[in-house]
């Protein structure tokens, strides 16, 4: 899981859209050669993003079983392996969501596949995902922050023990990145590290708990969004806008919440 989880992020970051071919589709919609030509051009991105959403659905698999294990035994250190592997998913889950608001491309080359698909000569293609497969994928495409989606819908299950795991884990990375207390909880000493998954945390917990992150009193709330407001270095503005708008409870966050992560 963690190999692919690094494989998916290299992949969106070094994404290459193929709106030229779309394009060239889009302007001839009747000639077969040239929307073929398209679905070739796109063929290895419509890959990447199902391999994309196949992730998504085992780690919705995966990670209730982990918090749950990682519950039972008590607190976050008494499996600092398990606790690191989830800790880099949670990472993911924010670094992946945060590189898909910026590549705009990815949704605009699926609906261009989509558009395409039906029009190819299948003689010179064989077509990535058909017509029920995409119809599946485009939903997952078309979320602006993906795995937080599919991930706070699955976590929704989980029991408040499980979900008081994602809040000791964001509590102690917050307490890390201000250098001050707290055990170290993640075997690497980055701080960007405990910045993501303290801020993945964060939209999980929001995603999934009853009374979100921002009313909660197992998530340190106000002392996050102070340690990502004045200690999250060049990924401030970044951290910030993810407490805002990838949760999905933050408008009803008491007023000192929300003037915290005022620009």
């Amino acid at each position: 899981m963690l190999a692919r989880i690094q494989t998916a992020l290299e992949q969106i970051q070094n994404y290459k859209s193929c709106q030229d071919a779309v394009k060239k589709a889009i302007e001839a919609p009747k000639d077969a050669q040239i929307n073929t030509d398209a679905a070739v051009a796109l063929k290895d991105n419509i890959l990447a993003i199902k391999s994309w959403y196949d992730l998504s659905e085992d780690m919705a698999a995966i990670l209730p079983q982990m918090m749950t294990k990682i519950s039972g035994k008590g607190a976050i250190t008494e499996d600092p392996e398990l606790v690191a592997a989830l800790g880099h998913l949670v990472a993911f889950v924010y670094r992946f969501d945060q590189a898909k608001l910026y590549e705009s491309g990815i949704q605009n080359d699926f609906s261009g596949y989509r558009r395409v698909m039906n029009k190819c000569d299948l003689t010179q293609i064989e077509l990535p995902l058909d017509e029920s497969a995409a119809s599946v994928v485009s939903m997952f495409v078309a979320q602006p922050g993906p795995f937080a989606h599919r991930l706070g819908v699955a976590l929704k299950a989980v029991s408040a023990e499980g979900k008081a795991v994602l809040a000791e884990l964001c509590n102690a990375c917050c307490g890390m990145i201000d250098r001050s207390k707290g055990k170290a909880v993640l075997p690497e000493p980055s701080v960007d590290l405990y910045r993501h998954v303290m801020v993945g945390c964060i939209i999980l917990y929001d995603r999934s708990a009853n009374s979100g992150a921002f009313s909660s009193r197992e998530v340190a709330i106000v002392k996050c969004c102070t340690t990502a407001k004045k200690r999250g270095g060049v990924d401030t503005a970044k951290l910030c806008s993810a407490l805002k708008y990838c949760t999905v409870n933050f408008s009803t966050a008491p007023e000192r919440v929300q003037s915290l992560l005022e620009d």
